[in-house]
């Protein structure tokens, strides 16, 4: 697209890179339009204007396009962000899924799914399938919204036999049952009588509402005899059959990857395309104890081509090591989908988005995103041999997960507000001394997987130790540990 294709309050909202190169008379793929879902998607555009936009980015959809082709157009700008739905937030992260915007919404994923159909992608199924989870979070908010008579919304395509055929063929899916039947189903009452009747040997439908919140639906929507046929998501059946089916798929990977896999796109390059070179400087430290892979959701050979003149360029000027340069194979993370990862994924994105088995989650996957937050050179410098990056990296990834909850604890206004008047060198400190006590009793209480094989058992009364002794040294501060107590794990 050009300049002149573009309307010019969408280009106002567009990234200063793609303006500049837009002012520059350079050639840029329409589909990056979507990488400002915030802003275009937001009420700051007309529905004409909207419409554009997705016609626009239809239009430029290469012709005669390959599997990679198409994994490269979908991957460019995470085209499946705009369809993440999140059932307790609504509209603020639902960029498509929501009521102002979902006729743009259908009309993207029907694109997405008849290309998909069309090129025959069966490869790419958990990708797909990203968007289709979505369109399912959205059908159950309109049930709450609107009773068990409300239409189901879904892109006509989704409703091809071979559609989902192709999609979830003879592959296991914790929710393949309840995909099958929204497929075939003109009501959310159609929906839920529909794959109880598929599954007669199971006590009922899974669903993503709690028993309390199933009271005030029930309340509302007065229907006696669907309450034999949904289950709540925190009763026994439901959590059993989660693990029952997560213990399942470990048993039973595609295959087994072993090592450290560091993403592309959102890892080693921020999503305005910064390259970080520090993060690739310790990938090569690292590779001295441990196999380092790089993987991209998007074309392989394009990423490759991509990266590899780059890395030239920081060789050339002395940045790293020319051996540096073809330091790491890179692969397609399609090849993966279904694998258990032995060793660590870095990415932007959780392993379970995407379609990826870890043994042990909490502990093997950094989140790229968090990682700045922390000091993290001072523990790559302490690695002198293979153990010692298990440790560090378990550390870190710990460290991550733990500022992503506490994130969220932030946004759901569960923190004091004191903290916004505490002295900001002062909340720093804490933050990071916090921090480093909850990963200490986190390990203690739920040892890793390296720490295990070490011989480590689980030490519930020394991790309340330790919060203890936290709590007495900072007696004001309300909100930056919380330890609760649980049932015996399986650890123990």
């Amino acid at each position: 697209m050009k300049k002149e294709d573009i309307d010019p309050e969408v280009f106002k909202l567009l990234s200063d890179s793609k303006q500049s190169a837009l002012n520059e008379g350079e050639n840029v793929e329409a589909v990056y339009l979507l990488a400002s879902y915030d802003p275009i998607f937001g009420k700051k555009l007309t529905p004409r204007q909207k419409e554009h936009l997705i016609k626009f980015i239809i239009s430029e959809f290469p012709q005669d396009c390959s599997e990679q082709d198409f994994a490269e157009w979908r991957h460019t700008v995470q085209v499946n962000n705009g369809f993440e739905y999140n059932l307790k937030k609504h509209n603020s992260e639902n960029h498509l899924l929501n009521d102002e915007n979902i006729e743009y919404g259908l009309k993207l994923a029907d694109f997405i799914a008849q290309k998909t159909l069309e090129i025959g992608d069966w490869r790419s199924a958990d990708s797909i399938k990203r968007i289709i989870n979505g369109f399912m979070m959205y059908n159950w908010n309109q049930l709450r919204k609107n009773g068990f008579d409300a239409p189901i919304v879904i892109p006509e395509t989704f409703r091809k036999p071979e559609f989902f055929d192709l999609v979830y063929g003879e592959g296991k899916d914790i929710n393949k049952t309840e995909i099958q039947s929204l497929f075939q189903s003109k009501t959310i009452r159609d929906w839920i009588k529909k794959c109880v009747k598929m599954s007669p040997d199971k006590k009922g439908m899974m669903t993503p509402f709690s028993l309390s919140e199933w009271g005030k639906i029930f309340e509302k929507y007065p229907w006696p005899e669907g309450q034999k046929y949904v289950l709540p998501s925190d009763c026994d059946e439901s959590v059993q059959r989660i693990e029952a089916y997560k213990k399942m798929s470990k048993k039973n990977p595609k295959g087994k990857a072993d090592g450290i896999f560091v993403d592309i796109d959102g890892t080693l390059f921020d999503h305005e395309g910064h390259f970080d070179i520090d993060l690739y400087k310790l990938l090569v430290e690292i590779s001295k104890h441990e196999k380092v892979t790089i993987f991209t959701g998007g074309n392989v050979e394009k990423q490759t081509q991509r990266l590899r003149k780059l890395l030239t360029e920081y060789a050339n000027n002395g940045k790293i090591a020319k051996g540096d340069v073809n330091k790491f194979q890179i692969v397609s993370k399609e090849d993966y989908r279904g694998f258990l990862f032995t060793g660590f994924i870095i990415d932007d994105i959780s392993p379970e988005r995407q379609g990826f088995l870890l043994e042990d989650s909490k502990n093997r996957y950094l989140n790229i995103k968090y990682l700045y937050n922390l000091d993290w050179q001072k523990e790559i410098e302490k690695i002198k041999e293979k153990e010692d990056i298990e440790d560090a990296l378990e550390g870190l990834c710990l460290a991550t997960q733990i500022q992503e909850k506490n994130e969220r604890a932030e946004m759901a206004e569960l923190y004091d507000v004191r903290r916004e008047s505490m002295d900001i060198g002062e909340r720093i400190d804490r933050d990071e001394y916090g921090l480093g006590i909850a990963v200490k009793a986190h390990r203690l209480r739920y040892p890793s997987l390296s720490q295990r094989l070490k011989g480590a058992q689980s030490d519930r009364k020394a991790a309340l130790e330790v919060i203890k002794k936290y709590h007495e040294a900072h007696p004001k501060q309300k909100t930056a540990l919380k330890f609760k107590p649980s049932k015996k794990s399986e650890r123990e």
